[in-house]
């Protein structure tokens, strides 16, 4: 299988040869068309399958160039409430594009058929870049929280923490 490549801000994502299929969820045509009807729709960057069936929601969050070393990034339960409604909304998306989807729709149905499935790992991630150090898993534990609602596995990572098995590699551009 090939690699999946994408710029996401001013990173480079590359999915590598496990993942099966990997969108730039945000940017596909059913979730435009969803959001565009229901205008506080939220969706992940990417989502993807990978090793067969472990379903991964990866949401980017890049603070860089908007906090000095200075500041403060946005508080903890704000931004993990933010996530964690991505993450439903994205949901959403793939319930509806499982029937209606003219793009993604068996993409859609694999996904589904996976989740309903108690032995498949999901995967929820936020790739965390600022300019100060901060506590991973004081967030990572907050998102927990906050997806205590989906059975899965809570990562908060950067581009330095990633862990190897997950098979993405992350490049400043």
């Amino acid at each position: 299988m090939s690699n999946f490549t994408f710029k996401e801000g001013n990173q480079k994502f590359i999915f590598k040869s496990s993942w099966d299929k990997v969108l730039q969820f945000d940017k596909i045509t059913d979730y435009k068309n969803i959001s565009n009807k229901v205008t506080c729709t939220k969706g992940v960057d990417f989502l993807g399958i990978f090793q067969g069936k472990k379903i991964c929601f990866l949401e980017i969050k890049d603070f860089r160039k908007e906090l000095k070393k200075s500041e403060k990034l946005e508080n903890v339960d704000s931004l993990c409430i933010n996530v964690a409604q991505k993450i439903k909304d994205t949901l959403a998306v793939i319930l509806v594009g499982s029937r209606n989807s003219t793009n993604e729709n068996e993409f859609f149905k694999k996904i589904l058929k996976n989740f309903i499935n108690s032995n498949t790992k999901i995967f929820c991630i936020l790739h965390l870049e600022t300019n100060n150090k901060l506590n991973l898993t004081t967030y990572q534990s907050k998102l927990k929280e906050k997806l205590g609602w989906l059975s899965c596995k809570v990562l908060v990572v950067n581009k330095d923490t990633f862990p190897p098995d997950l098979d993405i590699s992350v490049e400043d551009v």
